[in-house]
């Protein structure tokens, strides 16, 4: 009988979560970084083949996907609506916390860093599991058990580095504690599955905040930047978002060690082609159809909107599922310790609508192309199509490509990664030009 490693790690599509680990009941798995700098189970042990790993991974064939399980979980809360972007949700705000510096030690708003410190602070849970740096320059994150708001604080910020769940998840069931866990929507989907199927996580795990995710990087895009730093050696700290004086939108990558400090990399200048390119992007992301974390009972974003994306002091969009989550914002509100303001769920979508673009539209031939070549895939919420223009699909093998060679190239030189990025910004400018020449036209 297959087990994960044999049908998901062997199709390249493991996102690396870790809930299988977690989850093994003969522990026989651990995760641990492949060549790529990715997490995947590894067997440690001899398989009896329950296949519960599969249970609860994000990309196999469940009979029950997002949609099943969001009306579960959310279809009978008072007052509840639901889209086909956002899933269920109550409502839909801009926000930004007014505690302390909250505001600017987060990535936007800071307002993951304060419902973290109110959830303790209520006694909702009693500890809340989110993304700390880790002295370890092979492994510069991880996931931490935080039980005081210093702790929470130090957390601050936004990563993009591979992380893992397993050894949080046996923290866990070996704990009778109540529990806030921060992710992405695949750790999310995981993490539910599992609880389906556990009673001491689902009973244990109170609050799930869900984070707006459009791609997750293997650790050669955080080896890329250090390198383009000029950074001599291991890297000590990491930091992915040092806010810009002048907007919110154009914000710094800079890492540093005990002797050096490497040079601040500008995002519009330095990083965002690498970002928008796929450049190091996990395999698994070309699979993903949920945007807005839809099994989280809060989801937060940055407000890529023209009104908030100048205010250098950065901004939060946030969807709410949770009547209890809801509660507890109005009360930050009322106190003071929130700026908190009603949007409409259109602008919401509007702001996320490249995610959107790649996660409920490109997917689609990414898909047909992989199933005409006979390749394992998940079952999505959309279907695999052939209707695309002839730019829509050459945009979309072009990124793949980056993908492939991204990856083969880093561990050399950077300057292969530099003449990539290059050719595709020759290539996003040369295709923007026949757009609207042909829009021209026509």
């Amino acid at each position: 009988m297959p087990n994960v490693i044999d049908k998901i790690v062997q199709s390249d599509i493991c996102v690396g979560c870790g809930v299988c680990t977690g989850a093994c009941p003969k522990k026989v798995l651990k995760m641990d970084f492949d060549k790529n700098g990715e997490y995947k189970p590894k067997l440690k042990g001899e398989c009896n083949s329950c296949k519960f790993c599969l249970e609860v991974c994000p990309f196999e064939n469940h009979k029950i996907n997002e949609n099943i399980l969001a009306n579960d979980l959310y279809s009978n809360v008072i007052s509840i609506k639901k889209d086909r972007f956002l899933g269920y949700y109550l409502d839909t705000y801009v926000a930004y916390s007014q505690v302390g510096r909250n505001r600017e030690k987060g990535a936007s708003g800071g307002m993951v860093t304060w419902l973290l410190e109110k959830l303790l602070d209520n006694n909702n849970v009693d500890a809340v599991i989110s993304v700390i740096p880790n002295n370890n320059p092979n492994k510069l994150f991880k996931y931490s058990i935080l039980n005081t708001k210093e702790e929470v604080r130090k957390a601050a910020g936004s990563v993009y580095y591979p992380v893992e769940l397993s050894e949080v998840i046996e923290y866990i069931l070996n704990n009778e504690q109540r529990f806030a866990i921060v992710g992405l929507p695949c750790f999310i989907k995981a993490l539910r599955l599992m609880m389906n199927n556990n009673y001491k996580l689902k009973n244990r795990v109170k609050v799930l905040i869900g984070l707006v995710c459009g791609q997750q990087k293997n650790k050669k895009y955080t080896d890329y930047l250090i390198k383009k730093s000029g950074l001599r050696g291991n890297p000590n700290r990491v930091y992915y978002r040092v806010k810009n004086k002048e907007a919110a939108d154009n914000y710094f990558f800079y890492c540093k060690n005990n002797s050096q400090q490497g040079k601040k990399l500008s995002w519009k200048k330095d990083v965002s082609s690498i970002w928008s390119g796929r450049f190091f992007t996990i395999n698994a992301c070309n699979y993903c159809d949920d945007i807005f974390s839809e099994l989280a009972d809060i989801v937060f974003m940055d407000a890529w909107l023209p009104k908030y994306s100048k205010d250098p002091k950065g901004t939060n969009l946030v969807i709410v599922r949770s009547p209890l989550i809801n509660n507890i914002l109005q009360d930050g509100l009322l106190v003071k310790e929130l700026f908190l303001q009603k949007i409409n769920k259109d602008k919401v979508i509007n702001s996320q609508k490249g995610v959107i673009n790649e996660k409920r539209y490109h997917i689609k031939y990414r898909i047909y192309l992989d199933r005409r070549n006979n390749l394992y895939r998940p079952k999505k919420r959309v279907c695999s199509s052939n209707k695309f223009t002839f730019h829509e699909k050459q945009d979309i093998v072009f990124k793949r490509s980056i993908q492939y060679l991204s990856n083969k190239f880093i561990g050399m030189s950077i300057r292969p990664i530099f003449l990539l990025a290059i050719i595709y910004k020759i290539w996003m400018k040369c295709s923007n030009i026949a757009l609207k020449v042909l829009k021209s036209k026509y």
